[in-house]
């Protein structure tokens, strides 16, 4: 009976075990079995689809068989990291490279890289920041990181250098630590960094999965304090990385075709914006640049609410969620362009540098926030030049480095010289009227020290309306400016739909600068803010002001004459006098 018992117990256990290696086997199978896809066709392509995936190649992609065999091969990798749920991959030879507007777009070359591996992670799991993607890659894909490495930046002698193991710890010795997408791109980064972040990217990636925070990292949920571990593990300093977190977290950057070397996107809608910057030339730290240009629009605007909150307490109340609910903002960076330029139908917003991404900001809050949020703003355009980006000319003004250098150009005889020299007889007039107007206004001490100077609040309003009225007296040497150009066709456009306001539609851009800042110092920055939401259609300069604009008009010149000293040259000119 013992044997037997013995014997029975040893058949029980034995089938336990082989029903175990039965599951398990299942199971492995279960793991390691390839997605069925269906195939179908049609004159332009060929589809391949099931529940959550369709890979369309179009037929003019040489080889699309083995195209897609390598997409099968990665897309079976990737569903084993974590089963996607959906994904559209469009291959066509017209496609220049890597796009995820609409799922993964790319042509048939560009699925050998990584990149496109990366962006298959990126697109099946809905992932901004880029290092997450680059980081599961390496994890996924590690035997060919090397390899597909050096195809990807062969001209890169520093890549070609770095073969094998990468001490990204000792890199990090010498160099900032961050996770922003511009960091892995070429014309934005060296080969050295972006293959060091690379691999930064894999090991804390990897660190992340060892410790169970697999999910968080998928969900966008990774805090700064939960880097901080594999940092500390790793002996680099987070300080500069910690600055940025709050700024560039959940931003997904790509590189979309030759003409938009990068596009970088938001994942919120509210206070989001997206960034185009048009080609460029390489320059290994223009990363960097993007980074510091990034934090300073969100502090810019950040501060630029605060005074808005300060100075217009009950519009701010009034307008609460105009205010912060700010709809997304799409930049456009192209210095070949000629002027900044809102777009108030698409949000597209034109930047030709970055001093001015305030200002334009700003004519988008004060519309486009406020129709988004239920309030029709149309106004005419002298009010939306002068009311909108006030704040950032009195408080902020991002345009001071060039106003300091047109001022210093201008007190230099030797350069203004030149320009007459040069036959550029316009630009010598307005320095030398400039300079004139600068030295009977400030001491030279005070000349002499222009950073001190135009931070002070009341000097820096004096020199404001004297390089805006000047537009009033020498008003020849305005026409050639693009301004005055652009800001003359839309006026002239906009004239019939403001009658009881059209009296300003007369004056130049940098005129009516001038003119409303006189409006806001007299009657008061809130009362401007409520005028600007008014319906121009209706209201009055006698029904606001109690005056007429004849009669402002008057008072504003009479401001400037009483205020400025040579006053009368900006009214006047030349003659002084009426």
């Amino acid at each position: 009976m013992k044997i037997k018992s013995v014997s029975t117990n040893y058949t029980i256990e034995s089938y336990i075990k082989i029903i175990g290696i039965f599951l398990f086997c299942i199971l492995l199978s279960g793991c390691n079995s390839k997605m069925k896809f269906e195939k179908s066709q049609n004159e332009f392509n060929t589809t391949y689809k099931n529940e959550h995936i369709e890979v369309q190649i179009a037929n003019n992609v040489e080889n699309s068989e083995e195209v897609f065999a390598s997409i099968e091969r990665d897309l079976n990798i990737i569903n084993h990291f974590k089963p996607i749920e959906k994904l559209d991959i469009h291959i066509n030879e017209k496609f220049l490279k890597g796009n995820d507007k609409s799922g993964v777009e790319c042509n048939g070359e560009f699925v050998k890289t990584p990149q496109f591996k990366q962006l298959l992670i990126a697109n099946a799991y809905d992932l901004y920041d880029n290092w997450k993607a680059v980081g599961i890659y390496g994890n996924l894909f590690a035997d060919e990181m090397d390899a597909n490495f050096v195809s990807t930046n062969a001209n890169d002698k520093a890549t070609e250098q770095n073969q094998g193991e990468v001490d990204f710890v000792s890199y990090y010795q010498n160099h900032n630590f961050s996770l922003f997408g511009a960091h892995f791109f070429p014309d934005f980064s060296s080969g050295e960094e972006i293959k060091n972040l690379s691999y930064a990217s894999t090991s804390l990636v990897k660190y992340f999965l060892d410790n169970g925070k697999k999910e968080k990292l998928l969900k966008e949920e990774i805090s700064i304090e939960d880097i901080k571990p594999w940092a500390e593990q790793n002996h680099i300093n987070l300080t500069y990385l910690e600055e940025l977190y709050n700024h560039i977290n959940e931003i997904k950057v790509s590189s979309p075709s030759a003409i938009d070397k990068l596009h970088i996107e938001t994942k919120r809608d509210i206070h989001g914006f997206s960034i185009r910057i048009a080609s460029m030339d390489k320059q290994y730290d223009s990363a960097t640049k993007l980074e510091k240009i990034i934090k300073t629009f969100d502090e810019d605007i950040i501060e630029n609410l605060r005074l808005i909150r300060e100075k217009a307490p009950n519009f701010y109340k009034d307008y609460e969620k105009q205010l912060t609910q700010t709809p997304k903002i799409r930049y456009y960076f192209n210095p070949k362009e000629i002027s900044n330029m809102n777009n108030f139908t698409t949000g597209d917003t034109v930047i030709i540098n970055v001093e001015s991404q305030l200002h334009e900001y700003n004519h988008f809050l004060m519309k486009r926030s406020f129709e988004k949020n239920g309030v029709l703003i149309s106004k005419p355009m002298w009010v939306t030049e002068g009311v909108d980006p006030y704040l950032d000319f009195m408080y902020l003004k991002k345009s001071l480095l060039y106003d300091k250098k047109s001022i210093q150009f201008s007190l230099d005889d030797t350069k203004v010289d030149k320009l007459l020299r040069d036959g550029d007889k316009e630009t010598y007039k307005y320095c030398r009227i400039l300079q004139k107007m600068m030295r009977l206004n400030f001491s030279e001490e005070e000349l002499n020290n222009l950073d001190l100077t135009l931070n002070n609040p009341e000097h820096w309003k004096k020199y404001f309306h004297i390089k805006n009225a000047m537009a009033l007296g020498y008003r020849e040497l305005f026409k050639s400016d693009r301004y005055y150009s652009d800001t003359v066709a839309i006026l002239g456009r906009a004239k019939q739909s403001y009658t009881g306001m059209k009296e300003p539609d007369a004056q130049n851009y940098f005129a009516n600068r001038s003119f409303v800042a006189y409006l806001i110092e007299t009657y008061g920055y809130e009362k401007m803010l409520y005028f600007s939401v008014q319906d121009f259609t209706k209201i009055t300069f006698e029904e606001y002001f109690g005056k007429s604009y004849k009669e402002l008009d008057a008072d504003w010149k009479q401001y400037l004459i009483d205020n400025i000293k040579g006053g009368e040259l900006l009214v006047y000119g030349e003659e002084g006098q009426k």
